[in-house]
């Protein structure tokens, strides 16, 4: 189903997108970010709680793969589910690490994000459009997504404009191929995990040797002035609107 039109309330959401404010903030928590590392430091050291959480961590690297594979499967049930996968992220840096956590979240993820989309696209597909046609999301996801596929993707996953698990629904009920959804949600979403999974594990291991882990802070500032830098593409994507890209749309399901 093609949306014929868009209301000004859909025209004001499209256009507007991240604005000046948002990247000057989102400079403004670079910045930040090694002085908040240090003040979360300097609490946790206070109230002790480098032991309850060396034990955690302890106790899940004790069960090796079992206990990654049982997280990222958890993990995976974020994206098809409510619930929210900030937690989960976060999570995974502080009990795995920076790269492990970064495998695993990004695993994860992709697993909800894949099971998600083959729901949509076969298992219940009719269950779930009646659930998503009446809302927003899906009337601009499916406008977008059917003349600028990689674009949509890309802008949706890099800035988090809508809620996650939504989203893997709303896409896999589109034209959109599966091959372009995959490739860019994983790529596009790396930023995000990244940034989440080192600054848990810049924290803990801050409370954990008793000094902060300067390369881990500048890891994830830096993933910070990344996404700054990719703000202006994305006005400009968003001002262009669809049309003026290569189209992802494919007649018959991947």
């Amino acid at each position: 189903m093609r949306v014929a039109a868009r209301s000004d309330d859909e025209e004001r959401a499209l256009k507007t997108g991240p604005q000046t404010s948002r990247s000057r903030a989102t400079w403004g928590r670079a910045l930040l970010l090694p002085l908040l590392v240090m003040l979360f430091f300097l609490l946790a050291r206070w109230l002790d709680l480098g032991v309850g959480l060396g034990e955690t961590k302890g106790w899940i690297e004790s069960h090796g793969i079992l206990g990654a594979g049982v997280f990222m499967l958890l993990f995976a049930l974020v994206g098809v589910s409510a619930l929210p996968g900030l937690p989960f992220t976060i999570a995974a840096g502080a009990l795995f690490g920076t790269w492990k956590g970064l495998l695993i979240a990004s695993g994860g993820t992709m697993l909800g994000a894949t099971l998600a989309f083959v729901m949509a696209r076969s298992l219940a597909r009719e269950f779930v459009r009646r659930r998503l046609e009446h809302r927003k999301v899906f009337a601009l996801v499916e406008t977008w997504s059917a003349e600028r596929g990689a674009v949509t993707v890309a802008l949706t996953r890099l800035f988090p404009i809508f809620p996650y698990s939504l989203l893997n629904f709303a896409l896999g009920l589109t034209a959109l191929r599966f091959r372009t959804y995959f490739f860019w949600s994983w790529l596009c979403m790396l930023p995000g995990h990244l940034f989440y999974v080192s600054g848990a594990d810049a924290l803990l291991k801050g409370i954990e040797t008793g000094e902060v882990p300067w390369k881990l802070v500048l890891l994830a500032a830096g993933v910070l002035v990344l996404l700054a830098s990719l703000l202006p593409w994305a006005r400009r994507s968003l001002k262009e609107g669809p049309g003026r890209g290569v189209s992802d749309i494919e007649g018959g399901n991947d």
